[in-house]
């Protein structure tokens, strides 16, 4: 657990200064079981270090189920980063805002991100239901 957290840090201690945020992810392994990915997390302490884990995955090694409702406890607090980004270049991000508020034209970047303020820290999540506004028929 160590080495994965030190390798995490020495990764993102580098893409600090570029403004870039390392994610964790492994389908599978650690992140079927919440408790060791988070102490990788927390030994990584790092503020641009976070994960995603893929909730639908909690069939460990030994044939048992992990509770996804405490991977989803122990893994939020280093998910958060990830789940408070709104792409506002997306052309699919801008067509579906521009359904939902109505709009004639497809709002400009800076709007968006402007737009997208009132939904903090779950812009990922508003990103995703902006996205699939687009496969409705208007």
């Amino acid at each position: 657990m160590q080495q994965a957290a030190d390798s995490l840090r020495a990764l993102a201690d580098h893409a600090d200064p570029f403004g870039v945020d390392i994610l964790g992810e492994d389908h599978g392994g650690l992140t079927s079981n919440g408790k060791p990915l988070a102490g990788v997390m927390k030994l990584a302490d790092h503020p641009r270090v976070g994960t995603l884990p893929d909730f639908g995955n909690f069939d460990l090694d030994n044939g048992e189920r992990y509770d996804p409702y405490e991977g989803v406890r122990e893994l939020m607090p280093w998910a958060e980063a990830v789940l408070d980004v709104m792409p506002a270049d997306d052309l699919g991000v801008r067509e579906g805002l521009r359904r939902l508020d109505g709009l004639h034209e497809r709002p400009a970047p800076k709007q968006v991100l402007a737009r997208a303020e009132v939904w903090a820290p779950l812009r990922s999540v508003a990103s995703w239901v902006l996205w699939r506004l687009t496969e409705s028929k208007q």
